[in-house]
């Protein structure tokens, strides 16, 4: 009985004293390494698009939210735009002509019979709730009552600080040169690497000679920027897909001329491509 006591009391001395190196260890660490966690919400993409595709088809050209109180904006450039404050008020107009000023990327409506005034801000915005992300701050003051949140143009040529050539990005291109050299679709896995681009949805895809990939597009007349891209993971040999995704990450400024689309990082040519479709 007394070994069985010895090594019962023997258990709890190892327990006792593993628990307190594990409680020392929780409670220095911070001394050395001060780690934050943050809960990160993620969009749901697939509902994203067809709540986008849904206005689309009822003629919206612009959408925004916001939140805390919960609102909803859309504007109809040929039509109506209304704006409605969940479960208490709607408010709707005939759209009012815009006033664009290309160099503060803003875009103002304005309606003196219904005191209201709208103001779109060409910038990156997040909705704090969501975690989608849009291309306009959205300011609405109503009667003397600022509402702020996020939007977008749904259809890009609705746009009124954009110029009509932004439309001939909508297209599929066929890479020509990565990084000053040509593309030899001889030696690669699937041929000339594509880019196809759908600024309505914000979106692109294509193959990067080895893989199928997708992302997101956000341009203006000069400057593009591809986001949030994925792609499959077949192993291929050679370089050619890791310059191109590379390259692509990184561009920053987009030209065409011609039959080419020349996407650039500042004034450099990454990225040549030709028009195919």
């Amino acid at each position: 009985m007394r070994v069985l006591y010895a090594v019962i009391i023997g258990l709890f001395v190892v327990s006792g004293s593993s628990a307190g190196e594990s409680k020392l260890k929780t409670t220095c660490s911070p001394c050395h390494d001060s780690i934050e966690t943050e809960e990160v919400t993620e969009p749901d993409f697939q509902s994203i698009r067809a709540r986008d595709e849904n206005n689309r088809v009822r003629g919206i050209d612009f959408w925004a939210s916001g939140n805390e109180p919960f609102w909803m904006f859309e504007i109809d450039s040929e039509g109506k735009t209304k704006f409605s404050l969940h479960g208490r008020l709607d408010v709707v107009i005939e759209t009012p002509v815009p006033s664009a000023d290309t160099e503060k990327r803003t875009i103002t409506y304005k309606s003196g019979e219904s005191n209201i005034e709208i103001t779109l801000i060409k910038e990156n915005c997040a909705d704090d709730m969501s975690g989608e992300k849009f291309t306009f701050n959205t300011v609405i003051n109503l009667k003397n009552t600022v509402f702020k949140g996020c939007g977008k143009f749904l259809v890009f040529n609705k746009n009124p600080l954009l110029k009509s050539d932004i439309g001939r990005l909508n297209d599929i291109w066929a890479l020509e040169k990565c990084m000053g050299e040509d593309v030899n679709p001889s030696v690669l896995e699937k041929g000339t690497p594509l880019l196809e681009i759908h600024l309505n949805e914000g979106r692109i895809m294509g193959n990067n000679s080895c893989n199928e990939f997708s992302g997101i597009v956000d341009a203006d007349d000069t400057a593009i920027k591809f986001d949030r891209i994925i792609s499959t993971k077949m192993f291929c040999p050679g370089s050619m897909e890791f310059q191109f995704m590379d390259a692509l990450r990184k561009v920053n400024k987009w030209e065409i001329s011609g039959m080419r689309l020349f996407l650039k990082f500042n004034e450099e040519n990454y990225l040549v491509f030709r028009k195919i479709d």
